[in-house]
């Protein structure tokens, strides 16, 4: 957390006066990161905007539960987004939380709520939890609303739309998902 990813990214790139800032949202972190420089750019704030999501979930898995083991690795992507006369870039967005399902994906120890400790050490608590049935009804019940919400803000017609791309480490879900 501290120095700030983005900085040391900014300094490895050469980049002396651009801003940097981490924005932390799990698996969403890409998404709400896209979102925030699209308005950077459509208000003429940036000229520029370099995004970048990286997760580095390999850390924190318990290799012994299987529940999780098998869904949750590193990966990274990276975008620039400038303006452009084209009409390309980010046609619509929804953006949304649900903390009240806070339990169906967390790390019980070592975050603020219950900060490191040798009891969280010693209770293995460091280590992502998941509840994959609450996680499944969350997905069905948020998707299909949200695909729907997205295109129909996008001004595009449905038939128009030649694929969509979910976050997702689920084949089963995928495919349930596509069938709603």
């Amino acid at each position: 957390f501290c120095p700030a990813s983005a900085s040391m990214l900014q300094d490895a790139l050469g980049a002396r006066n651009a801003g940097a800032f981490d924005l932390t949202s799990g698996c969403t972190g890409f998404l709400y990161g896209l979102v925030t420089a699209t308005q950077f750019i459509q208000t003429g704030a940036l000229e520029r905007v370099l995004v970048v999501g990286a997760d580095m979930l390999s850390v924190a898995v318990d290799y012994t539960d299987r529940n999780t083991c098998i869904l949750f690795g590193d990966g990274a992507g990276a975008a620039v987004l400038e303006p452009s006369l084209l009409p390309t870039g980010v046609l619509s967005f929804e953006l949304g939380s649900d903390g009240s399902g806070w339990d169906a994906m967390y790390f019980p120890g070592g975050g603020s709520a219950k900060p490191f400790s040798q009891e969280v050490l010693d209770n293995r608590e460091f280590y992502v939890r998941m509840d994959g049935k609450k996680m499944l009804r969350f997905a069905t019940r948020v998707f299909s609303r949200t695909v729907q919400n997205v295109v129909q803000r996008s001004g595009l017609p449905f038939e128009e739309i030649d694929f969509i791309v979910p976050h997702q480490a689920s084949l089963r879900l995928i495919e349930m998902l596509i069938k709603r």
